[in-house]
């Protein structure tokens, strides 16, 4: 997940720059999607952006960037989203597909730590040279889940949400969680739950609970905020469950 300010523009050649170095980088960490987030500094600060407000600017975005990219590859989806009431803008950046390395105006990118530079060579041989994979579209999924289906702009919501409330984990480290791992660590919030027992518990109660936990340059209505997200997603994962105005665990969750 890239962090950008962008607080009214960005360049497009730059963009399209991301756009190969992160679809590549999710083709080798074999993970779906990227994303880039702008209207987020540096310190991980929510500043907002005003950039691509209208629909019709983000749809000619993504034909722009599709007519120079490997096979019209583009954003899977630019979505607005709000946090602490400042806007968001949201990209999704499907993976390379195996064996085809995604470029940039005939250029391939790749992230070497922070930089942004010219995919490696052994970088580009990893991606060139992958076996095929079975056809898994083919066979039917076993014990199949909600979890399974999570919304990826959710889960991309909730990492944000996370990362704000839990400002003491490292940001890289929960960018590099996986989607069980997401859930497993949100498990931080399902424990309270859980130790309800049957009786449930108050959003109020959950608070007290977790607040010294929590970065004290928060106000505790933006923890409440962040709180009733990471409990829909753990709701929407079949995990909890709303009883009325008390949070319950459902029984057999992970």
């Amino acid at each position: 997940m890239e962090f950008k300010t962008a607080e009214n523009q960005f360049d497009k050649d730059k963009l399209g720059k991301y756009f190969s170095a992160l679809s590549n980088e999710a083709n080798l960490r074999d993970v779906d999607f990227a994303w880039i987030v702008m209207g987020i500094n540096n310190n991980r600060q929510v500043v907002g952006t005003q950039f691509l407000m209208d629909d019709t600017k983000r749809q000619l975005l993504k034909h722009d960037i599709a007519a120079n990219t490997t096979g019209g590859l583009t954003f899977r989806d630019i979505v607005p989203i709000e946090v602490d009431g400042k806007r968001l803008l949201l990209f999704q950046i499907p993976a390379a597909p195996r064996n085809i390395v995604t470029k940039w105006k005939e250029i391939a990118y790749g992230r070497s730590g922070e930089s942004l530079e010219p995919l490696s060579q052994d970088k580009y041989d990893a991606i060139r040279y992958q076996r095929p994979i079975d056809d898994w579209s083919a066979h039917a999924i076993e014990d199949a889940t909600v979890k399974d289906n999570l919304d990826e702009l959710a889960l991309a919501k909730a990492r944000i949400m996370f990362k704000k409330v839990y400002d003491k984990t490292p940001p890289e480290m929960v960018d590099g969680w996986s989607q069980e791992e997401f859930l497993r660590h949100s498990g931080l919030l399902q424990q309270v739950v859980e130790d309800a027992g049957d009786s449930g518990i108050m959003l109020n109660e959950i608070y007290e609970y977790m607040q010294e936990t929590w970065s004290s340059n928060k106000t505790m209505e933006a923890k409440k905020r962040s709180l009733r997200y990471l409990l829909h997603l753990l709701k929407e994962s079949d995990i909890v469950y709303l009883d009325g105005l008390k949070w319950k665990a459902k029984k057999g969750s992970i």
